[in-house]
């Protein structure tokens, strides 16, 4: 079973989401339109537990 570890919202932009868990990925998501992730991230070898968007550098351009 793939368990969600963690999810947090973007303080900035409030429709992106980030997610992590026991699939090894860190996901990116628009919850306006959430069929499929905007990034997913598979830079890890164990599951994820925890994910945290940076109030202050929001840097991360999901839109790719």
């Amino acid at each position: 079973m793939q368990l969600m570890r963690n999810l947090d919202f973007n303080p900035n932009k409030h429709y992106l989401l980030a997610t992590c868990g026991d699939d090894e990925r860190s996901r990116f998501w628009d919850i306006r339109n959430s069929e499929q992730s905007l990034i997913s991230l598979n830079d890890h070898s164990y599951w994820v537990q925890a994910i945290c968007y940076n109030q202050y550098h929001n840097n991360c351009d999901c839109q790719q």
